[in-house]
C-alpha cells in the first residue's frame, strides 16, 4: 500500500472533492521521505476513510507503517473542509504557514500513541489551526509500559511557534489542546 495521492515537492496543487479509502500510509501526502515538502498545496472536501490502517471485520489489524498523517500537506498549504475518519497516526499535519480550518476528524491515533488529531510542530510556524471538530482520539496502549495513553485533539509540539489556535472543538482525546515545548 502507499498513498492515496502522492503531492511530495508540487506547487499550487489542488485536491479537492476526492473519496480516499484504505490506503496503507497518507491518503494525501505533500512530503515525501526526503522531506521535500508540496508548496501551496490546497487539500478541499475530501472525504477520507481508513489511512494507514487496515481493518478487518471493525477491527484494526494492521502493523504501524510508514504513515504520518491522513492529509501531510507541506508549506504555506490550506487544508478545509475535508472529513477523515480512522487514522493509523496523525489526522493533518502540516508545515509552515498553513491554514487548517473547518475539517472533521474522528478516530485519529488507532494503531500508534503520543498522537493527535491535528499535529503542528517547529516547521509549522505560522500556521492557523480554527474552526475544526476533533473527536475520538483513542491511541494505542499496545507495547506501552502501564495502561496510560498519549493523545491530544490538537498537539502544538516540539517548538512549535506562531501558531494561531482559534474556535476548535476537541472531545474524547487525553488532552483538547497541548502545549509541548512550545512557544
Amino acid at each position: 500500500f502507499a498513498e492515496g495521492v502522492d503531492a511530495s515537492g508540487s506547487q499550487d496543487a489542488l485536491i479537492e472533492a476526492n473519496v480516499l479509502t484504505s490506503t496503507g500510509r497518507d491518503a494525501i501526502s505533500g512530503v515525501d521521505s526526503q522531506w521535500i515538502a508540496a508548496q501551496r498545496l490546497r487539500a478541499i472536501n475530501n472525504a477520507i476513510t481508513n489511512s494507514g490502517l487496515i481493518r478487518t471485520n471493525g477491527s484494526v489489524t494492521s502493523l504501524p507503517g510508514a504513515s504520518f498523517g491522513a492529509i501531510r500537506s507541506g508549506h504555506d498549504s490550506m487544508v478545509t473542509g475535508n472529513s477523515i475518519d480512522g487514522s493509523g497516526y496523525v489526522g493533518i499535519i502540516t508545515m509552515s504557514n498553513g491554514n487548517v480550518s473547518g475539517n472533521g476528524v474522528s478516530n485519529a491515533c488507532l494503531i500508534l500513541d503520543d498522537c493527535a488529531g491535528i499535529y503542528v510542530n517547529s516547521s509549522g510556524a505560522g500556521t492557523t489551526v480554527s474552526g475544526n471538530i476533533v473527536s475520538s482520539v483513542p491511541g494505542n496502549r499496545d507495547g506501552r509500559p502501564g495502561t496510560a495513553t498519549h493523545t491530544v485533539g490538537i498537539y502544538l509540539d516540539d517548538l512549535a511557534n506562531a501558531v494561531t489556535v482559534l474556535n476548535n472543538t476537541t472531545t474524547g482525546a487525553d488532552h483538547g489542546i497541548q502545549l509541548h515545548n512550545a512557544y
